[in-house]
């Protein structure tokens, strides 16, 4: 709930510097993180993974794939540079500081620096290691793809953003 009330704080402040296609771009580089953040919820889910932060410690060693994912998606939505949601959220600041909002930029880095600290506890925990025999997830071959893609889509915006501004256009 806080992460969409961090996103849709952005994207107003993109509306109120009146960069619509800002806003357009912004929703885009979200889309694919915020699917695949919530596909790996499911197949966690259908696997008996409970979704608080002591569930998901020891993940990369029951599923690499999930927890790399997992890093993927929440690293995006944390802005992290070479994925979409670092795109997204510079051409938010690009376009507050054309318009010469620094006080309301300034708030924004700080929201966005704070949102580091919640966005990479569950990568932090998936990566932790614990005691004893781990049992190995399972994920169906449609569930690996679209994992696929959506990392795929995630850091092929996040590297080359023109894609995305291509299919707005």
């Amino acid at each position: 709930a806080y992460c969409s009330i961090s996103h849709a704080g952005f994207m107003v402040l993109a509306l109120a510097c009146g960069a619509t296609g800002t806003v357009a771009f912004y929703m885009g580089t979200y889309l694919p993180a915020t699917l695949l953040g919530f596909l790996l919820l499911v197949v966690l889910r259908t696997q008996g993974v409970g979704d608080e932060l002591k569930d998901l410690a020891g993940l990369s060693k029951r599923s690499p794939l999930l927890a790399f994912a997992l890093a993927v998606a929440f690293a995006s939505m944390a802005g992290l540079p070479l994925t979409a949601g670092f795109m997204g959220k510079l051409l938010v600041f690009m376009a507050a500081v054309s318009k010469a909002h620094y006080g309301v930029v300034a708030l924004a880095v700080v929201g966005a620096a704070a949102g580091f600290y919640y966005y990479f506890r569950p990568i932090l925990a998936a990566y932790s290691p614990v005691e004893g025999e781990s049992t190995k997830l399972q994920v169906s071959p449609v569930a690996r793809l679209t994992i696929a893609v959506l990392i795929v889509g995630v850091v092929a915006v996040g590297v080359y953003p023109k894609l995305l501004q291509s299919v707005l256009k």
